[in-house]
C-alpha cells in the first residue's frame, strides 16, 4: 500500500490505484518533475506521473523483478534483490550498467541482493554479500574492492552515507561493524 499526505503527516489518503504487489520496497521521485514517482515492489518497477492517483507499470529493458534500492541521482537507478543494477534518464525506459564487469569482481561471479545505490565523486553499489562496489564511470566499468574491505564476514546491510565537506567520507553499515574511506 502507498499513502499520501498533503499537510505534513496528519492526515494520510491511500494512493496505489494499479499498484498490485505484496510490498513496496522502495520510492523516488523523478528529480525535477512534479508528481513523477517511482516504486519499487517485490513483484516489478511502477510509476505515476499523477502524484500517486494511479499507477502502472515502467519497468522497459529490465531483467529482474523485485527492486531493492533507487537512486536519484544524475540518472534514475534501481538495483535489484535478484541482482542487477539499472538506469533510466525519462523513468520509463531502462539500460542495464556494466552487471558483467560487475558480476566479475565478486569472486564468486554472482550478483547478491543490491541494497543501496549512492551517486557522489562516483557511483557506489552495495551488495548483501559482496560488498561495497564503486564505478567512476557513472556504471561503465567497476573498481576492485579495496584489499582492506575483505567482505568475508562482513555482509553490507544496506546502510551506506556519504558525508560532505572538505572531501567526501563514506561509511558503510555491516553486520561486523561500520567501515569508513575518504578514498
Amino acid at each position: 500500500d502507498v499513502f499520501r499526505s498533503t499537510d505534513g503527516g496528519p492526515t494520510w489518503s491511500r494512493r496505489d490505484s494499479g499498484l498490485f504487489a505484496t510490498r513496496v520496497t522502495a520510492i523516488a521521485p523523478r528529480p525535477g518533475v512534479s508528481g513523477d514517482v517511482l516504486t519499487g515492489t517485490t513483484h516489478t518497477l511502477f510509476r505515476t506521473t499523477d502524484g500517486g492517483a494511479n499507477w502502472a507499470p515502467s519497468a522497459r529493458g529490465i531483467k529482474g523483478q523485485s527492486v531493492g534500492a533507487f537512486n536519484a541521482g544524475t540518472k534514475l537507478r534501481v538495483g535489484f534483490f535478484d541482482g542487477g543494477v539499472y538506469e533510466s534518464a525519462d523513468g520509463t525506459t531502462w539500460a542495464p550498467l556494466d552487471n558483467a564487469g560487475l558480476r566479475d569482481r565478486i569472486p564468486t561471479q554472482q550478483l547478491s541482493s543490491v541494497f543501496e545505490i549512492s551517486e557522489g565523486n562516483r557511483l557506489f553499489v552495495v551488495l548483501e554479500r559482496d560488498g561495497v562496489f564503486t564505478s567512476p564511470d557513472s556504471g561503465a566499468t567497476w573498481l576492485a574492492q579495496p584489499p582492506s574491505f575483505n567482505p568475508s564476514n562482513r555482509y553490507s546491510d544496506g546502510g551506506f552515507i556519504t558525508e560532505r565537506g572538505a572531501g567526501p567520507v563514506h561509511y558503510v553499515g555491516t553486520s561486523s561493524g561500520v567501515y569508513k574511506t575518504t578514498d
